[in-house]
């Protein structure tokens, strides 16, 4: 968040994500719709797990998966996957990145998911010293 364009995007999604959490209808839309990318991806995520005999779990008028243990979460759409150790915390910054979809609709995978999943990888080999929140899309998921 040290730049001006990780500093908009933040207070971008933040004020868009309070919009949407009062209009919860205007949400769900835009999840089906401007974001159906990552929604899409998590029908597809939600069928292997049925198929692999995983239980949903709901959350905040989403769901989500349980799958592992101590790795995290990553989101699709209106749903998302995480490990069976993690948090509330965990769960939290999650729904976050369900509001960055709606907000970010079809960039939210070149935005926000390739690129934390690349930083997720990078991070688990080097152990870099910068903190996992200070870039925009992880700060903002969380404080969302």
């Amino acid at each position: 968040m040290k730049t001006k364009y990780g500093k908009f995007m933040y207070d971008m999604t933040l004020k868009g994500s309070k919009f949407l959490a009062k209009h919860k209808w205007l949400y769900y839309i835009l999840n089906l719709t401007w974001g159906s990318i990552m929604t899409l991806f998590g029908l597809l995520v939600t069928v292997v797990m049925l198929l692999a005999f995983r239980k949903p779990h709901g959350y905040h008028g989403i769901y989500y998966f349980e799958v592992g243990k101590s790795w995290g979460g990553f989101e699709t759409g209106i749903m998302f996957v995480r490990d069976t150790t993690s948090t509330e915390y965990v769960s939290r910054h999650e729904l976050g990145h369900t509001y960055q979809n709606a907000i970010l609709g079809p960039f939210m995978v070149i935005l926000v998911s390739i690129p934390s999943a690349i930083r997720y990888w990078i991070r688990k080999v080097t152990k870099p010293a910068t903190g996992y929140y200070d870039i925009w899309f992880e700060a903002s998921a969380s404080d969302i």
